[in-house]
């Protein structure tokens, strides 16, 4: 929810910011005491920072081009009252719904799954109905998106990845070709070799999922049941997971730790069972990775965070393909990890390079302000990872500095510190927010006040940076939003 939330501030920042040139905002208080940045180079930040700030403004300047009021963005009717006055999916609730793009085409469109008082006969066995995205709302009249036979009885009733555990299931781009399949990993009471040799993909059409499905091939070697969930297997033995980390658009099977089987998974490599189009590789390949962090400390492919080192795969850079970013590293020799810098080991495409190099991150009076690469909501300063221009490249976002005294954070502004390609800006770009909203509405994501609207930041219209919607404000006093239509607040950069 932290992502979606602060994105949609962005959005509500690119729709409906100020007509005034950005303004260049004092940087956050340093702490006192010793650190590792260099002041040399932060006079020499300070001496560039208009010409900076002059740069980046003449490049963000389509994104400031954006419209200052809200259009109506169309719902379909016949709804029950209060379904649809949330854009978080409403899975597994009666109407069950998501937003997704199931028919691959670029865009979220309105699914709907399950619905008792529908009277459509078939519905979550047979098939969905998909409201398409016109790119000005929903379709009023949803198509059938087709299902195939012989699961048990409302199986597919739910959205959501299964929950199993016979059949399990979900829906998963195997083919890389932008929209998601349906993939049964395991069904031991129908076909025992399913998670074991092979899986079964039910391709998707672009009108529904394939009634005969076709045979996903898996690696030998793994034990019966090793593979028979889709979820992330991070705590197991083995732990692995499915992810693109080559950077080529396809899921792979990544195996991170393997005890039994080679005790130098997770210290010096990770196996790389490729994608083939039609399975995962018999051959794994070695994922070569940096040393020094300690044994089984890189054993998990789930962000670690804690306790030493902690650390995380992300695309900071914008290259398409996850880094190996150190927030934090007690133990090392590194200074200033999670003060002054992170520790960014690039991905090569075949593995993670040996020396990292430093990541510089704004200075804040509060110590361990990034010790982590989670979004910290509830922290002082609370701050975000975010693409908020559609760019492809994170950048730091602060919310809120109580004990800073930033007056209009996380009401009338926020702090956006741009990605430089090896670092974020010293001096952050003030992201004004639009008027008329409560005062610190904007201030956290997890300490939202139920008067306040509710909202969501995604891409509706599908240009490639997130919109702000408004689906339920009472204090409007607007009884058709969330019934009729929702609130858009369109973003003015392209992506």
């Amino acid at each position: 929810m932290t992502r979606t939330w602060l994105a949609l501030l962005a959005a509500l920042v690119a729709c409906h910011g100020p007509s005034q040139d950005r303004q260049d905002s004092e940087p956050p208080p340093e702490a006192d005491g010793d650190s590792d940045a260099d002041t040399d180079s932060d006079a020499d930040a300070d001496s560039d920072a208009d010409a900076d700030a002059d740069s980046d403004s003449d490049s963000d300047a389509d994104c400031r081009d954006h419209a200052q009021e809200a259009t109506e963005w169309a719902l379909p009717e016949g709804f029950p009252t209060d379904t649809l006055t949330s854009s978080e999916d409403q899975d597994p609730a009666e109407p069950s719904w998501a937003l997704l793009d199931l028919d691959g085409d670029g865009d979220r469109d309105l699914v709907v799954s399950a619905w008792a008082g529908a009277g459509i006969d078939g519905l979550a066995d047979e098939l969905w109905l998909l409201y398409p995205n016109s790119g000005a709302g929903f379709a009023a009249e949803p198509s059938h998106w087709s299902l195939p036979s012989g699961l048990p009885e409302r199986e597919l009733a739910s959205l959501s990845d299964s929950s199993g555990p016979d059949p399990s299931w979900a829906l998963l781009d195997m083919g890389g070709d932008g929209a998601p399949d349906l993939v049964i990993a395991e069904w031991a009471s129908e076909e025992p070799a399913l998670g074991v040799s092979a899986w079964r993909v039910h391709t998707n059409t672009g009108t529904g999922f394939a009634e005969d499905p076709g045979t996903w091939a898996l690696p030998s070697g793994f034990a019966a049941g090793e593979l028979g969930a889709l979820g992330d297997q991070t705590g197991s033995d083995p732990s692995w997971s499915l992810l693109d980390l080559d950077g080529d658009g396809a899921l792979d099977l990544v195996v991170s730790e393997w005890t039994s089987q080679d005790p130098e998974l997770g210290n010096s490599s990770w196996r790389l069972h490729q994608n083939t189009g039609t399975g995962f590789a018999e051959d794994a390949s070695s994922w070569e990775l940096p040393e020094g962090y300690g044994d089984g400390e890189l054993a998990s492919l789930s962000d670690s965070n804690g306790p030493d080192p902690t650390w995380g795969l992300l695309d900071l850079r914008g290259a398409g393909r996850p880094d190996l970013v150190i927030a934090e590293w007690a133990s090392g020799e590194v200074g200033g990890l999670g003060f002054t810098q992170w520790l960014v080991h690039e991905n090569t495409g075949a593995g993670f390079q040996q020396e990292g190099a430093g990541w510089a991150l704004v200075p804040s009076a509060q110590t361990g302000t990034f010790t982590t690469l989670s979004d910290e909501d509830e922290a002082d300063p609370a701050w975000s990872l975010l693409d908020l221009d559609g760019d492809g490249g994170l950048e730091l976002v602060t919310t809120a500095y109580p004990s800073a005294h930033s007056a209009g954070l996380g009401t009338d502004e926020w702090w956006w510190h741009a990605n430089e390609g090896d670092g974020f800006s010293l001096y952050p770009t003030i992201w004004a927010l639009p008027p008329g909203f409560p005062d610190d509405c904007f201030a956290r994501a997890t300490d939202q006040d139920p008067q306040h609207p509710a909202w969501s930041l995604q891409d509706l219209d599908a240009r490639g940076a997130p919109d702000l919607s408004i689906t339920a404000w009472d204090a409007l006093g607007d009884p058709d939003l969330g019934s009729t239509h929702w609130l858009l607040y369109v973003n003015g950069c392209d992506g």
